[in-house]
């Protein structure tokens, strides 16, 4: 950018700032515009209380010109606070990328200004991660992972001054020069290869990321739930109650299945399976608190959707000529949980029989009068549609104008135009995940 532009564009901005900032800034907006003065992190100590974050993960991974805020949700709207802190960082918009959570019991808002990328750019990343993390945040309140998709979002962006904004350093259409000789064409050849070369790897990249995102998704629907029946199976003491004695075992028996499973999953349906199996242990440890006269705990919530006839009262189903024990809810002794469906009814049953007739149904090639599909194919399927209705619900988070950008080349950059949604409730504590929040 040559001196004039320079010069205009401080101008202008030095204008804008006469005419938004407030008479007096808010103390969280002082102290993070000192603390960031030096540092790219910055975390107001009244949200550090109810929030979980890795300040060191986010202190080294954030890379240089992009500052991150963590403010309480009275400072303001985050779009105007990234702006605000923006233009005081960097007035002359040599370039500089801000973002802003902010939040309050549960609750968060996120977005970010520019002036390093093209306009919008930074404000569609603070969407896109507020969208991929919302399921984990409401889980766990831990805000290190979206933060830390968000700064590592900026790798590979489309600086301003560039022909991926569209226009030039100055602000004009750029336009190729006519060259007698032909050699001309050979950087458009070159660039088009190296657009192609650097979207493949681009690709790639993504898709990684996007499997990173869905397994630790998937994890933090799990480990609430992991963590609470550790607590359960360590400290309940069933005294003399043969009904709590009973529960306890097979919460235990649950817990240490649900560890094996844990230690090898590396799928979402795996993780899926490891949460069904953790609950199910839950459930045993809720009736051995109820036995023993003690506050059950927060709601839980169900192992799998019901599908087709349901267990009404305790009786015995005959499944290919042998009889098995059911119970409508869990029962001491009856740990395992089946959704129903194939002629079975749902319920709690004492062994998982329905697992070994699948496996004899492969080895003979058909499924033994339990009807197409079998149980791990019902369950994968109604797993998957509840899983894409959570992500649905994600991307209708977070809609909204990006407005925080400073600096473009044009003078009269486009910030301060609207605010960012995606508020959400933080749920119930004591549960985690499903129990406190989406599930």
């Amino acid at each position: 950018m040559s001196t004039a532009p320079r010069i205009l564009l401080a101008a202008a901005w030095l204008g804008m700032l006469a005419v938004s900032m407030p008479a007096s800034a808010t103390p969280p907006i002082d102290t993070a515009e000192a603390a960031l003065q030096t540092a790219n992190l910055y975390v107001d100590p009244q949200v550090a209380k109810g929030i979980k974050i890795d300040r060191n993960k986010l202190v080294s991974d954030t890379p240089a010109g992009v500052k991150i805020a963590v403010l309480p949700e009275s400072a303001g709207s985050p779009t105007a606070l990234a702006g605000e802190i923006g233009r005081a960082l960097d007035p002359s918009g040599k370039g500089l990328t801000v973002g802003v959570l902010t939040a309050n019991a549960g609750n968060y808002a996120f977005d970010a200004g520019s002036s390093a990328y093209c306009v919008g750019y930074a404000g569609e990343k603070a969407r896109a991660v507020l969208n991929a993390n919302v399921d984990q945040l409401d889980a766990t309140d831990d805000v290190t992972p979206l933060l830390d998709d968000f700064a590592q979002s900026f790798a590979d962006a489309r600086r301003r001054g560039t022909s991926a904004c569209g226009s030039t350093a100055g602000g004009a259409a750029a336009s190729p020069k006519k060259s007698d000789n032909g050699s001309g064409a050979w950087p458009w050849i070159i660039g088009i290869g190296v657009v192609g070369a650097g979207g493949i790897g681009g690709l790639a990249w993504y898709r990684r990321r996007q499997k990173k995102r869905e397994l630790d998704l998937a994890r933090a629907k799990v480990m609430p739930y992991y963590d609470r029946l550790a607590s359960e199976v360590s400290s309940l003491d069933p005294k003399d109650d043969d009904t709590a004695l009973q529960a306890i075992a097979d919460a235990s028996e649950r817990f240490d299945a649900a560890g094996s499973q844990l230690a090898t999953a590396d799928s979402v349906d795996k993780f899926a399976q490891v949460r069904r199996t953790t609950l199910e242990g839950l459930h045993a440890a809720v009736t051995a608190r109820k036995a023993l006269g003690l506050d059950p705990g927060p709601e839980l919530p169900p192992i799998d959707a019901p599908r087709g006839e349901q267990l009404a009262e305790a009786r015995e189903v005959t499944v290919q000529g042998k009889a098995y024990q059911g119970y409508p809810d869990y029962t001491p002794g009856a740990p395992y949980y089946y959704g129903g469906g194939y002629g079975v009814p749902g319920g709690w049953y004492a062994t998982p029989f329905w697992e070994t007739l699948l496996i004899g149904s492969v080895l003979t090639g058909g499924l033994g009068g339990w009807g197409g599909g079998g149980f791990g194919s019902g369950y994968d399927s109604g797993y998957q549609t509840g899983y894409d209705a959570g992500q649905g619900a994600a991307d209708d988070q977070g809609a909204g104008d990006a407005g925080a950008d400073w600096g473009s080349g044009d003078v009269g950059a486009d910030w301060g135009s609207g605010d960012v949604g995606g508020d959400w409730g933080g749920g119930d504590s004591g549960g985690g995940g499903d129990s406190g929040g989406s599930g």
